[in-house]
């Protein structure tokens, strides 16, 4: 049977043998780097499959939002079923995530009102960055200047939190968050932080239970990233 992976969407997605073809040049980077005694060719394809992963979690959301403005003309061709039952059947879309793939490029790059400079520098953001945008993405308050420069979610919640008139409950909310490098926990409210504690980040992908729990933890006290 073809082999399974998680495809950080909603649902496992059946691999290819020339899809896997790229862990193989996992092996010929590393190698490279080791023969070389110098990260650089590992580093380089890190990146490498970064911008891929980025480019197509933007190529999925223009894919969704094309097809479903254009979801009528593929009914008066014989399809009979519902847009988000279709993405949910056939790619394993769940129709929650659909909606903000669509929010996504509908209220961002299908957004004429937003400069084109803008969008394009957008288009570097991680997906979970710009569908935070996307509720605040039409409010004439919201400093694009300041989002561009933004380099972390939690940095663009704020931002539209300000944009959004609610910067003053900002200040009093208490804020947790974790340092993914070395799990540090910290506590923000105003202009107060601090540490509180520590997750064994460094064993997630070692234990299934030591990861079980701190997706537990993080997901039930909404920590976010630092």
């Amino acid at each position: 049977m073809p082999d399974t992976l998680s495809n950080g969407i909603d649902t496992a997605i059946q691999l290819r043998p020339s899809d896997k073809d790229v862990l193989n040049m996992v092996d010929q980077a590393v190698d490279a780097a080791i023969a070389q005694g110098d990260l650089s060719p590992a580093i380089t394809f890190g990146r490498a499959l970064r911008r891929q992963m980025q480019v197509s979690g933007l190529a999925l959301a223009k894919l969704l939002y094309r097809l479903y403005r254009n979801w009528d003309l593929f009914k008066a061709a014989g399809v009979d079923d519902e847009f988000v039952d279709v993405i949910y059947a056939e790619m394993g879309v769940a129709p929650g995530t659909t909606s903000k793939y669509l929010g996504v490029w509908g209220n961002i790059f299908d957004n004429p009102d937003i400069p084109e400079m803008v969008r394009e520098a957008l288009t570097s953001k991680p997906i979970r960055s710009l569908i935070l945008l996307t509720a605040a993405a039409r409010d004439e308050n919201l400093d694009w200047d300041k989002v561009i420069e933004a380099t972390t979610p939690h940095e663009i919640r704020e931002i539209v939190r300000e944009a959004r008139g609610v910067q003053t409950s900002g200040h009093s909310a208490l804020i947790l968050e974790i340092d993914l490098r070395n799990g540090l926990l910290t506590a923000r409210k105003g202009d107060a932080m601090v540490n509180f504690g520590v997750l064994t980040v460094k064993d997630y992908k070692k234990n299934e239970l030591v990861a079980a729990a701190i997706d537990r933890i993080v997901s039930s006290a909404g920590i976010v990233e630092k």
